[in-house]
């Protein structure tokens, strides 16, 4: 029988408790997480501000990439 430190009895330890550890020591339950509430929108938006905001969008994209290509098509002629 061996005894630890406080008399408590301490099994031997074999090959592959060293290599991996005691693995039942290691298996706890996680704490439950509580959900996280998305927050609500700060205002209220509707379909057509959205298409507004994407049309918009697009024109300013064409635009600058029709930009950057007349440029490149002039600077390639000289």
């Amino acid at each position: 029988m061996n005894l630890g430190r406080e008399g408590v009895r301490v099994r031997p330890v074999n090959g592959l408790a060293l290599l991996f550890g005691d693995i039942m020591a290691a298996k706890k339950k996680p704490a439950p997480r509580k959900k996280v509430l998305a927050p609500d929108a700060a205002y209220p938006t509707s379909a057509v501000v959205i298409a507004t905001h994407n049309l918009i969008n697009m024109a300013v994209v064409m635009a600058s990439c029709g930009t950057i290509l007349l440029t490149l098509i002039i600077v390639q002629k000289f």
